[in-house]
Parts: C-alpha cells; structure tokens; sequence
C-alpha cells in the first residue's frame, strides 16, 4: 500500500513469476535480517528512481510529464517538497513506498491537476524495477538459506 496523505494510492505487483521467490522468503520470515536488509535495499534504490524521474520529468515508465504554464521550470519540482517525501518502508515481507504529502494523490491520479504520475500504477512495476527486485531478494533468500562457513 502507497499512501500518501488523506488518500492511499496502492501499488501492486505481479508476483506470478516469483511464486518460489515469495514462498521462499515467507518460510524465512520478515524477521529474518537478510530479507529486510533485501527489501530495505530495494526501498533506497526505488526512491532514488523515482527521485530521477522527478529530475527528467517523466513517470517511472519513461512517460514524459504533461507541461506546465503556470510557472517556469520543470513539472513538480518548484519545491522539491513531494519529490523528497517519498520514502520506504518495510513491513513484514511488504515494501511500501509513501509520501505523507495530502496533495501526493492529487498529482499521481490527476484530480484535479494534469496527471503526472510519479510512482508504478496498477499495471506493474517497470521491468527494470522488476528484474532489480528479484535479483536482490534472490541474493538476500540465498544469503539467508545458505549455512555460513565455520572459521577454526
């Protein structure tokens, strides 16, 4: 779940061709340290994507942002204030992205501005996003399943 002020903005992804990948990391469970540090890794490079997209004007699909006319500039960048309350959040096995920002659904739905859409819709993630998720859970699922050698 995205939340971001008055409104949740939910994300989810398709995890068909990961079904081993999930299986696996709930038997380890979301205590086990080398899953959160995985999904914790995950959040930081996902806010720094999403913080490029800002900077190109695009949405994380490569989109490019509707035009503004009210001002100079780039869209959504007047402040930086949005771009930057973007944060991660691991909870359980789920890695939520947030902005605690009440007009963050506003600009990613288009209510009642342009829609600029800042983080993956409903469709799913990019795939670059994808294949960066599952080789870093990959790597953290085997981290934690793989018995570390004893030094004598």
């Amino acid at each position: 779940m995205i939340t971001s002020g008055s409104q949740p903005i939910t994300l989810q992804v398709d995890t068909r061709g990961l079904e081993e990948l999930v299986r696996r990391v709930r038997q380890l469970g979301p205590n086990n340290p080398h899953v959160r540090k995985g999904l914790n890794t995950i959040g930081v490079r996902w806010v720094a994507k999403i913080k490029q997209c800002f900077q190109r004007g695009v949405d994380p699909y490569g989109n490019r942002w509707a035009p503004i006319t009210h001002r100079q500039g780039q869209p959504l960048l007047d402040t930086g204030r949005l771009r930057n309350s973007v944060k991660h959040n691991v909870r359980g096995t789920n890695l939520e992205l947030a902005s605690n920002l009440i007009y963050a659904d506003n600009h990613q739905y288009g209510i009642s501005v342009k829609q600029r859409r800042f983080l993956p819709d409903k469709s799913g993630l990019p795939k670059a996003w994808l294949d960066e998720y599952q080789k870093i859970l990959v790597e953290s699922i085997d981290k934690a399943i793989t018995p570390t050698a004893q030094v004598l």
